[in-house]
């Protein structure tokens, strides 16, 4: 089983949510026709592919690791922690390829230190980063089963958001249209949720979503309502479809 619970959908790249996202992220430039993940230049620098996410440290751990306090972590068959470029920021959420060197033995250090765990991810110390289409990214980081919990509709708007940990896949969250009042609050029992966050359960929803905060949509969100990260409540998306005007 691979790490972090990762999960690979080959599908299309022909539907319209693969389109719209594909719009936000193409380049003039021709795609190289490679595998998503790790590959070495023979003569080059090393090359890592896959989707640019927050890195989901606390300010404690990202100082505990020598990385930079609200940082990036790229996300494909393996996950890395980025250093060394200060352009990160205008590729959240897009499927990128980086250039650059991998820190040989930083997880084992930092493992063997005992000061802070490493997520299971290793460090990569970026020199150049090159788009890719949103469909060179065909997979998504998300649960392996459907979770179990109670069927939703939700209509509002997608945000991206800070992850709250490296391996909780918390991207996305929807603001209510309708807000409402979770009476099961186990900390604040009645409290109003205005915001949940979203799993996406394939790469088709996962390419929709991320259109939605680029092209700043509200969708109808489908999917199951279910207990998440610190007493939270999260929803892992079955269908997202743009709302009629």
């Amino acid at each position: 089983m691979l790490p972090l619970l990762f999960t690979f959908y080959l599908l299309g790249c022909g539907g319209s949510a693969d389109r719209s996202a594909e719009e936000q992220t193409a380049t003039d430039t021709a795609q190289r026709e490679s595998p998503v993940g790790t590959g070495l230049n023979v003569d080059g620098p090393t090359q890592i592919t896959g989707l640019l996410q927050t890195s989901g440290l606390q300010p404690h751990e990202a100082k505990a690791l020598g990385l930079p306090e609200g940082g990036y972590q790229l996300l494909s068959q393996t996950a890395y922690f980025l250093k060394g470029s200060d352009t990160l920021k205008a590729y959240l959420g897009q499927c990128i390829t980086l250039s650059g060197q991998m820190q040989e033995g930083w997880q084992q250090e930092q493992e063997q230190s005992g000061e802070q765990t490493t997520y299971n991810r290793g460090l990569f110390v970026v020199d150049e980063i090159h788009p890719q289409l949103y469909s060179y990214c065909h997979y998504t980081d998300t649960l392996l089963t459907q979770p179990q919990g109670r069927e939703i509709t939700y209509n509002g708007q997608v945000e991206r958001m800070q992850r709250p940990a490296p391996d909780i896949a918390y991207d996305y969250q929807l603001r209510l249209q309708k807000p409402y009042r979770d009476e099961n609050n186990p900390v604040a029992p009645g409290s109003l949720v205005h915001t949940l966050p979203l799993i996406p359960g394939s790469f088709e929803v996962l390419s929709t979503l991320e259109a939605a905060v680029r092209q700043d949509k509200q969708l109808r969100i489908e999917g199951i309502q279910h207990q998440g990260y610190a007493e939270s409540q999260a929803v892992w998306v079955t269908a997202a479809d743009s709302l009629a005007l």
